[in-house]
């Protein structure tokens, strides 16, 4: 199960963002570390698509609202 907080964050909603935290490792100082010497970037474009297709079925089941609130 994906945390809640990652459903909708700014960083699933932008590839750009996803790629620098996640392969590049922008978000170090808050714990996550850089991936890119261990996943390629077809790699992280899979697990970003995942984790947005499980963001959607947890709405789709009723385990989450929509990005607004919707």
């Amino acid at each position: 199960m994906l945390s809640p907080a990652r459903r909708w964050s700014a960083i699933s909603a932008s590839e750009q963002a996803w790629d620098q935290g996640v392969r590049e490792g922008a978000l170090q100082k808050q714990g996550m570390v850089a991936f890119s010497g261990h996943l390629t970037k077809e790699d992280t474009d899979a697990i970003r698509a995942y984790v947005i297709q499980q963001a959607w079925l947890a709405v789709a089941n009723g385990n989450a609202l929509a990005p607004g609130g919707n």
